[in-house]
């Protein structure tokens, strides 16, 4: 599983382990908090870290093992799980 460095920023934005085809897990993020990880933490103006998520981050997706990103909507409830089994 590869998670996104640093993990003190991008951890916020974990909703839990996902597989994919190949049937390994990976970590799944919310899109939009990794995007306002970069605002909030990292100092981006919101534009400039839509842009780089969409350019350097999102990408990951098709890498083995890779994340799954996912959007959110405001209507949808999604519960963390405990990580710790899947480190």
């Amino acid at each position: 599983m590869i998670f996104l460095e640093p993990q003190s920023t991008f951890n916020r934005a974990i909703l839990g382990v996902v597989y994919k085809s190949s049937n390994e897990p990976s970590i799944c993020y919310s899109a939009d908090q990794v995007v306002n990880a970069l605002v909030e933490v990292e100092g981006y103006e919101y534009e400039a870290a839509d842009k780089w998520y969409n350019d350097h981050i999102q990408p990951l997706e098709d890498d083995e093992g890779g994340p799954v990103f996912v959007y959110q909507s405001d209507d949808n409830m999604i519960l963390p799980i405990d990580l710790k089994d899947y480190r």
